[in-house]
């Protein structure tokens, strides 16, 4: 059994302390970040914890990425990609309806109401020009124009003053910035992280990256199953994926999806789905029709 000593003691303290300087953020470094907008001064190890903190108080899965950088006018900010809208919607309650439609001059103008649930309102335009457009091209930028103003209203509501990626593809000279790798939770052999869901008429389509780092997708015919999925995106927390093979069409689907807790103390992984009273899509499965075990 191994001696703690002092000499050891110390090397962990002087180890811990180096960690915090490499991840605290200066007071000059806050005040390029708060007063003007600027996150190039942070290093790597600070931008990943100036983004978790950025999702954490929005109720957001930062491991499906729902912020990229961009640099604009000499400074490196963040902006809301379709995710952080999606998610926001779903947190914080937030319906949406369109209020309105117009060509102005042509420019088509899409105006979006949002609305919580405890009663307040916003609402925001998303406009796009369709002069001289026709058919796939001008029906494609008209729902562009609606998908921004869905977004910008969402964004608006949820207090976020930011950019949305609709918006920032129209700027000119702005540049992306690639972003630090953000280190996931380690995943044991069987485990995943269920990156995106992508709704269907019949259900959705899921994305999953794996303890090796192979991304992956897999179809969820049930749509309550479905519901559980995009719950887990926002918890972040490893997933086990129950798969069958349908009968008809030979292709691997998920039958059903199980949390993985963690054990604070001890790291140690939990074997079986974590209970949750009266949810039913906790233990949502396919009724099994024209589906065998995988």
């Amino acid at each position: 059994m191994p001696v703690t000593t002092n000499d050891t003691i110390k090397s962990d303290l002087r180890a811990s302390l180096a960690l915090v300087e490499r991840t605290q953020i200066d007071a000059t470094v806050v005040e390029s970040v708060l007063l003007h907008g600027d996150l190039a001064k942070l290093t790597p190890a600070q931008k990943i914890s100036y983004y978790n903190s950025v999702c954490q108080s929005l109720g957001l899965n930062p491991l499906t990425q729902p912020f990229a950088y961009i640099k604009l006018n000499g400074k490196e900010v963040l902006y809301a990609k379709r995710d952080a809208a999606e998610q926001l919607r779903k947190v914080h309650g937030v319906s949406i309806d369109i209020k309105a439609r117009e060509v102005i001059e042509g420019v088509y103008v899409v105006t979006a109401g949002a609305s919580l649930p405890s009663g307040r309102r916003d609402e925001s335009t998303g406009a796009v020009t369709i002069e001289g457009l026709k058919g796939e091209n001008r029906a494609n930028a008209m729902l562009k124009a609606e998908t921004k103003a869905k977004r910008r209203a969402t964004l608006s509501i949820c207090g976020l003053g930011m950019l949305d990626e609709t918006e920032v593809e129209t700027i000119p000279r702005a540049e992306a910035v690639e972003a630090p790798a953000a280190p996931r939770p380690k995943l044991e052999p069987g485990q995943v992280y269920i990156l995106a869901v992508q709704p269907k008429q019949y259900g959705a389509d899921i994305a999953v990256v794996d303890a090796d780092g192979e991304e992956m997708s897999y179809p969820v015919p049930d749509r309550q199953c479905a519901e559980l999925c995009e719950q887990l995106v926002q918890e972040g927390c490893p997933v086990t994926l129950t798969l069958v093979k349908g009968a008809r069409d030979g292709k691997v689907k998920v039958k059903a999806a199980h949390r993985i807790g963690f054990s604070a103390s001890a790291h140690a992984s939990i074997d079986e789905p974590i209970p949750v009273a009266d949810n039913a899509a906790l233990d949502a499965e396919v009724a099994g029709e024209g589906l065998s075990p995988f």
